[in-house]
């Protein structure tokens, strides 16, 4: 993997991604949404992990207008090493959000549950 794939994953990740938690488990989560399935391809082939799921139909009123594509990954281990992997790449608001919810995560003792 080049440093350059990295970095582009990272900004990816900066600009259209979300970390988050599995409703059900609690377990940590990984998503980027988008309408260019192509990119979330080539982020995954990166990151060597995760799923891909659409297209996805937007709800009537809601913001999106066209079917988008879904990445997401889940787990305590898979998320912290996509985590670090970006790390230097992010800015400090995104920092901010993955160390809390690796931090919660963590002390939740989750674990690797994951689902992909």
């Amino acid at each position: 993997m080049e440093l350059v794939d990295i970095a582009w994953s990272a900004g990816l990740f900066e600009g259209e991604g979300y970390i988050g938690f599995l409703s059900k488990s609690g377990s940590p989560r990984l998503s980027i949404s988008m309408t260019d399935l192509d990119v979330l391809e080539k982020f995954k082939a990166i990151t060597g992990h995760g799923v891909i799921n659409g297209p996805i139909t937007p709800k009537p009123g809601g913001l999106a207008k066209k079917d988008y594509y879904r990445y997401h990954t889940s787990g305590f281990e898979k998320v912290q090493s996509l985590v670090a992997m970006f790390w230097n790449f992010l800015g400090e608001r995104r920092k901010d959000q993955c160390e809390k919810a690796i931090k919660i995560a963590a002390k939740r003792g989750i674990g690797n549950r994951a689902r992909n």
